[in-house]
């Protein structure tokens, strides 16, 4: 895929803007890299890996996110250790639909889920927020609502399904 300059693309830091083109040279090579301005900072990808660039999100896979919060999360199986890692490999994806898949899997309301998976859920999160902030032209605190509104549609439907009324 060509990417251009001034483009809004997605990486597995968040969402960004290519904002130019630059030459280094390192190690004797000459090396083209994307220079993409992210919310916080700066990322430079090799022009040849372009592949670990993707064209943003659009409005239809934003919806499909926010559907994908409120279904039914999938529950670990086996250690924790080996949870994170698949957790940790799916939040650096770079896909959106699977960050929201770790959002929806480790959000547990009025739970302490402890500090580590703690600390994916809110990379997550945030990548997430990031993303609908930007495609739907939204606050980061609007683009949080909406999650945290996504996610208690799943409260609801556990609750159901353990035949509590709400």
């Amino acid at each position: 895929m060509t990417f251009r300059i001034g483009e809004q693309v997605g990486t597995c830091h968040g969402p960004g803007r290519i904002v130019g083109i630059e030459r280094h040279e390192i190690e004797g090579a000459s090396i083209e890299l994307f220079t993409i301005d992210l919310r916080k900072s700066r990322l430079l990808v090799p022009v040849d890996r372009a592949e670990a660039l993707r064209p943003l999100s659009t409005l239809a896979v934003i919806a499909d996110v926010l559907t994908l919060l409120g279904t039914r999360p999938k529950a670990a199986r086996g250690p924790w250790y080996a949870a994170a890692l698949k957790y940790e490999r799916k939040v650096h994806s770079g896909d959106i639909l699977t960050v929201a898949s770790v959002v929806r899997d480790l959000h547990r309301v009025g739970s302490d889920i402890g500090s580590a998976p703690e600390r994916l859920y809110r990379i997550a999160f945030d990548l997430l927020s990031q993303e609908i902030a930007v495609v739907e032209e939204l606050s980061a605190d609007e683009a949080s609502a909406k999650i945290v509104i996504a996610l208690s549609e799943q409260t609801v439907l556990q609750a159901k399904a353990r035949g509590e009324d709400l």
